[in-house]
Protein backbone atom coordinates (compact mmCIF):
# COMPACT_ATOMS: atom_id res chain seq x y z
CA UNK A 1 0.00 0.00 0.00
CA UNK A 2 2.76 2.10 1.17
CA UNK A 3 4.65 1.18 -2.60
CA UNK A 4 1.63 2.40 -4.41
CA UNK A 5 1.29 5.68 -2.64
CA UNK A 6 4.99 6.47 -2.99
CA UNK A 7 4.35 5.67 -6.71
CA UNK A 8 1.40 7.70 -7.67
CA UNK A 9 3.78 10.49 -5.68
CA UNK A 10 6.46 10.17 -8.05
CA UNK A 11 3.96 9.89 -11.22
CA UNK A 12 2.39 13.00 -10.45
CA UNK A 13 5.81 14.93 -10.13
CA UNK A 14 6.79 13.70 -13.00
CA UNK A 15 3.50 14.74 -14.77
CA UNK A 16 3.82 18.46 -12.69
CA UNK A 17 7.45 18.44 -14.39
CA UNK A 18 5.98 17.63 -17.70
CA UNK A 19 3.33 20.37 -17.51
CA UNK A 20 6.06 22.86 -16.34
CA UNK A 21 8.07 21.82 -19.68
CA UNK A 22 5.39 22.17 -21.95
CA UNK A 23 4.49 25.66 -20.39
CA UNK A 24 7.81 26.84 -20.95
CA UNK A 25 8.00 25.45 -24.79
CA UNK A 26 4.75 27.02 -25.51
CA UNK A 27 5.29 30.21 -24.27
CA UNK A 28 8.75 30.65 -26.63
CA UNK A 29 8.12 34.42 -26.95
CA UNK A 30 9.27 34.83 -23.87
CA UNK A 31 12.38 37.31 -22.95
CA UNK A 32 15.68 36.79 -21.94
CA UNK A 33 15.01 37.26 -18.16
CA UNK A 34 12.20 34.77 -17.82
CA UNK A 35 14.05 32.37 -19.43
CA UNK A 36 16.81 32.16 -17.15
CA UNK A 37 14.17 32.36 -14.00
CA UNK A 38 12.74 29.51 -16.46
CA UNK A 39 15.70 27.60 -16.53
CA UNK A 40 16.47 28.01 -12.69
CA UNK A 41 13.05 26.76 -12.11
CA UNK A 42 13.68 24.09 -14.07
CA UNK A 43 16.71 23.16 -12.75
CA UNK A 44 15.15 23.42 -8.79
CA UNK A 45 12.55 21.16 -10.45
CA UNK A 46 15.14 18.89 -11.63
CA UNK A 47 16.92 18.49 -8.21
CA UNK A 48 13.63 18.02 -6.64
CA UNK A 49 12.64 15.46 -8.82
CA UNK A 50 15.95 13.75 -8.48
CA UNK A 51 15.68 13.80 -4.40
CA UNK A 52 12.41 12.53 -4.50
CA UNK A 53 13.43 9.60 -7.29
CA UNK A 54 15.93 8.92 -4.50
CA UNK A 55 13.50 8.70 -1.64
CA UNK A 56 11.30 6.78 -3.44
CA UNK A 57 14.49 4.23 -4.34
CA UNK A 58 15.51 4.31 -0.68
CA UNK A 59 11.79 3.69 0.40
CA UNK A 60 10.71 0.95 -1.99
CA UNK A 61 14.17 -1.04 -1.33
CA UNK A 62 13.40 -0.37 2.39
CA UNK A 63 9.87 -2.02 1.86
CA UNK A 64 11.06 -4.55 -0.43
CA UNK A 65 13.61 -5.94 2.51
CA UNK A 66 11.08 -5.72 5.02
CA UNK A 67 8.97 -7.72 2.93
CA UNK A 68 11.48 -10.65 2.31
CA UNK A 69 12.45 -10.13 6.09
CA UNK A 70 8.25 -11.36 6.76
CA UNK A 71 8.69 -13.76 4.28
CA UNK A 72 11.36 -15.36 5.24
CA UNK A 73 10.10 -15.37 9.21
CA UNK A 74 7.05 -16.50 7.54
CA UNK A 75 8.61 -19.34 5.77
CA UNK A 76 10.60 -20.45 9.01
CA UNK A 77 7.69 -20.43 10.95
CA UNK A 78 6.03 -22.90 8.27
CA UNK A 79 8.85 -24.92 8.85
CA UNK A 80 8.76 -24.75 12.22
CA UNK A 81 5.24 -25.56 12.89
CA UNK A 82 5.68 -28.26 10.29
CA UNK A 83 8.52 -30.09 12.03
CA UNK A 84 6.57 -29.81 15.29
CA UNK A 85 3.57 -31.27 13.27
CA UNK A 86 6.18 -33.98 12.22
CA UNK A 87 7.54 -35.22 15.31
CA UNK A 88 3.99 -34.93 17.46
CA UNK A 89 2.69 -37.46 14.17
CA UNK A 90 6.22 -39.50 15.02
CA UNK A 91 5.48 -39.06 18.61
CA UNK A 92 2.39 -40.77 18.66
CA UNK A 93 3.58 -43.67 16.00
CA UNK A 94 6.23 -44.58 18.78
CA UNK A 95 3.87 -44.72 21.46
CA UNK A 96 1.01 -46.93 19.24
CA UNK A 97 3.71 -49.14 18.33
CA UNK A 98 4.82 -49.35 22.17
CA UNK A 99 1.71 -50.38 23.04
CA UNK A 100 1.14 -52.83 20.05
CA UNK A 101 4.33 -54.22 21.33
CA UNK A 102 2.86 -54.09 25.01
CA UNK A 103 -0.22 -56.08 23.85
CA UNK A 104 1.53 -58.27 21.36
CA UNK A 105 4.11 -59.41 24.32
CA UNK A 106 1.00 -59.80 27.06
CA UNK A 107 -0.74 -62.55 24.09
CA UNK A 108 2.84 -64.52 23.66
CA UNK A 109 3.17 -65.22 27.22
CA UNK A 110 -0.43 -65.94 27.88
CA UNK A 111 0.30 -68.39 25.25
CA UNK A 112 3.52 -69.44 26.24
CA UNK A 113 1.97 -70.00 29.90
CA UNK A 114 -1.29 -72.08 28.27
CA UNK A 115 0.98 -74.18 26.16
CA UNK A 116 3.24 -75.18 29.44
CA UNK A 117 -0.11 -76.13 31.21
CA UNK A 118 -1.41 -77.90 28.59
CA UNK A 119 2.22 -79.85 28.05
CA UNK A 120 2.03 -80.72 31.60
CA UNK A 121 -1.18 -81.83 31.18
CA UNK A 122 -0.09 -84.12 28.00
CA UNK A 123 2.95 -85.32 30.03
CA UNK A 124 0.92 -86.54 33.55
CA UNK A 125 -1.74 -88.23 30.74
CA UNK A 126 0.89 -90.30 28.79
CA UNK A 127 2.83 -91.38 32.29
CA UNK A 128 -0.73 -92.60 33.60
CA UNK A 129 -1.36 -94.34 30.67
CA UNK A 130 2.10 -95.71 30.43
CA UNK A 131 1.60 -97.15 34.00
CA UNK A 132 -1.43 -98.44 33.19
CA UNK A 133 -0.19 -100.65 30.17
CA UNK A 134 2.56 -102.01 32.13
CA UNK A 135 0.31 -102.78 34.99
CA UNK A 136 -2.47 -104.57 32.05
CA UNK A 137 0.75 -105.94 30.57
CA UNK A 138 2.28 -107.46 33.24
CA UNK A 139 -1.46 -109.17 34.46
CA UNK A 140 -1.46 -110.42 30.77
CA UNK A 141 1.96 -111.54 31.18
CA UNK A 142 1.40 -113.43 33.85
CA UNK A 143 -1.52 -115.25 32.77
CA UNK A 144 0.34 -115.96 30.10
CA UNK A 145 2.55 -117.69 32.26
CA UNK A 146 0.37 -119.22 34.62
CA UNK A 147 -1.43 -120.92 31.45
CA UNK A 148 1.84 -121.92 29.54
CA UNK A 149 3.12 -123.27 33.11
CA UNK A 150 -0.49 -125.53 33.40
CA UNK A 151 -0.34 -126.80 29.93
CA UNK A 152 3.65 -127.63 30.79
CA UNK A 153 2.52 -129.52 34.08
CA UNK A 154 -0.64 -131.34 32.38
CA UNK A 155 1.72 -132.10 29.71
CA UNK A 156 4.41 -133.35 32.16
CA UNK A 157 2.19 -135.52 33.79
CA UNK A 158 0.66 -136.90 30.67
CA UNK A 159 3.87 -138.56 30.10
Amino acid sequence: MENISLLLSAAGLAVSLIILILFIVRSGGARENDISRNEEMLSRISDEFRRSTGELRNELTRSLQESVRLLSDMSMSAQKSGFEAQNNSIKQMSESVGNMLKQFESRLGTIETTTEQKLTAMRSTISDQLTEMRGSNDRKLSEIRETVNEKLQKTLEDK
